[in-house]
C-alpha cells in the first residue's frame, strides 16, 4: 500500500510571500525618494512662504502681513506633517525590515520616546516633536548634501 502524506511549509517559504517581501523591498526605496522630494518641496515652500512673511513686516500693510503670516504657519505645519509623515511610513518600513542604517535606527528611538510624552505633557509634547522634527530633517539634509564640483 502506498502511503501519501501532505508536506508542510513555512510561511516564509511559499510562492506569493517570497513575491510580497521582494515587492516590499523596492517599493521601500522609492517611497523614501518620494518622501524625500515631497520634504524638500515643503521645505522650500516654507522658506519661501518665511521670506514673504519678512518682507511683508517691514511694509505698512497689516493686511497682507497678516496673510503672509497665516500662510506661513499652515506652511510650516505641512512641513512637519512631512516628516512625521517620512518617520512613520519609511523609517518604520526599514527598521521593520531590518534594512535600516544606524541614524534611521536611531532617529525612530528618538522618535518614540518624544512621543511618549503625548499622554502626561501635550505642550512639552509638541514643542520637542517640532524640534526633533526639525534636526531629523537638518541632520537627513548634512548626510546627503552632495559636494560641488569644482570646473
Amino acid at each position: 500500500m502506498e502511503q501519501r502524506s501532505l508536506k508542510v511549509l513555512d510561511a516564509d517559504k511559499t510562492f506569493f510571500t517570497k513575491i510580497s517581501t521582494t515587492i516590499s523591498k523596492l517599493l521601500i526605496p522609492t517611497r523614501v525618494g518620494i518622501n524625500g522630494l515631497l520634504i524638500s518641496m515643503k521645505r522650500n515652500n516654507v522658506l519661501k512662504a518665511y521670506e514673504a512673511y519678512t518682507a511683508s513686516k517691514e511694509s505698512e500693510d497689516s493686511t497682507k502681513t497678516e496673510q503672509d503670516a497665516q500662510k506661513y504657519e499652515e506652511t510650516y505645519s505641512l512641513y512637519l506633517e512631512s516628516i512625521d509623515k517620512y518617520i512613520m511610513d519609511s523609517v518604520y518600513k526599514k527598521v521593520k525590515s531590518g534594512t535600516a542604517s544606524h541614524f534611521e535606527r536611531d532617529a525612530l528611538s528618538k522618535y518614540y520616546t518624544v512621543v511618549h510624552l503625548k499622554d502626561e505633557e501635550y505642550v512639552e509634547y509638541k514643542h520637542r516633536k517640532q524640534k526633533y522634527l526639525l534636526e531629523l530633517d537638518y541632520e537627513s539634509l548634512l548626510l546627503t548634501r552632495k559636494r560641488k564640483i569644482n570646473r
